[in-house]
């Protein structure tokens, strides 16, 4: 009997290497990471539905050589049929802070692969804090 999934969130590493997905079901969840490159398989048991921030976390414990291939992307929308809805992103820095980018989620992949092609930083602001990371601070990249 194949299980039902309530929710499914999938991520790609910046580098394109690994696919990452979470799958909530019920009030557990379960991580899967797979290297593109062999197609190499990694999952974790069912656990209990722990707050999203620790999203990062979890991942991270599940494969921790998934440090080397940060910022990881949220790429769920691609994987969903909206109509014609504007997905918007977030960045999560490694200090933990969430800083929501009311822009479409496709620029901010355009403006954070410049940024780390430069090796610089940039002022982001989430309207309340201006933020000035640099780009290997960038963790996560994810959809609001």
């Amino acid at each position: 009997m194949e299980r039902t999934y309530s929710k499914k969130r999938v991520f790609i590493s910046f580098d394109k290497s690994f696919l990452i997905s979470r799958i909530e079901n019920r009030n557990q969840v379960k991580i899967q990471i797979v290297n593109q490159e062999n197609q190499e398989k990694y999952e974790t048991e069912w656990n209990s539905n722990d707050a999203p921030t620790s999203l990062i976390n979890d991942i991270i414990m599940a494969y921790p050589r998934i440090k080397e291939h940060l910022p990881i992307v949220e790429i769920t929308s691609q994987y969903i049929q909206y109509k014609r809805r504007i997905v918007y992103g977030a960045y999560l820095l490694s200090s933990g802070h969430i800083v929501k980018q009311y822009v479409p989620i496709i620029d901010l992949i355009k403006q954070l692969s410049l940024i780390m092609k430069r090796k610089d930083s940039f002022a982001i602001s989430d309207g309340e804090h201006v933020y000035n990371p640099s780009y290997n601070e960038i963790v996560m990249l994810f959809e609001i």
